[in-house]
């Protein structure tokens, strides 16, 4: 490996094609962030306005103050369809829902030195009774901070230990 290295070196010096192009002006590595509007520095306080006005507006919708489509404005185009098929699903049982409440959240990673480019988020949402331990994936979207994903853990354990003061 060590000699093949060697030799495409060796041929570039010295003016050979090593059949490697790359087209100028390009980079190797694709950019990350799509959407560089929000500040890491703010990413924080965005996070956690945009978690509760979700637990908000999603309440909303489950009592029937609001159209599902509200959601859209919390999420991704992407994450927006899972969360209609979910207003759907909830609507084909019939029942009347319990109010959503997120009892804890916590920034678990966030990526970006200057600019947010996501975030992993757990959180504890559920019933006032009975919470899930869920991973929400987060991402920059015109100055906001948007929902991309959520997906649930299989333990919550997490969610049954108090928050320290």
């Amino acid at each position: 490996m060590r000699a093949t290295f060697i030799v495409v070196i060796a041929l570039s010096l010295a003016g050979c094609e090593t059949g490697l192009q790359v087209e100028p002006g390009l980079s190797a590595t694709p950019i990350a962030i799509a959407d560089a509007s929000v500040l890491v520095a703010d990413a924080e306080t965005l996070i956690e306005s945009t978690l509760d006005e979700y637990i908000f507006v999603t309440n909303r919708i489950v009592s029937g103050d609001t159209p599902a489509d509200a959601i859209n404005d919390l999420t991704t185009p992407e994450w927006a369809i899972e969360e209609a098929n979910g207003f759907l699903a909830l609507d084909a049982l019939g029942g009347k829902a319990e109010p959503v409440v997120m009892t804890r959240w916590q920034l678990t990673a966030m990526r970006g030195r200057h600019t947010f480019v996501d975030a992993l988020v757990s959180t504890c949402l559920g019933s006032a009774t009975v919470q899930t331990h869920a991973t929400v994936r987060m991402v920059p979207r015109d100055g906001a901070i948007v929902i991309d994903e959520i997906s649930p853990w299989e333990d919550s354990t997490w969610c049954a230990v108090l928050p320290l003061p």
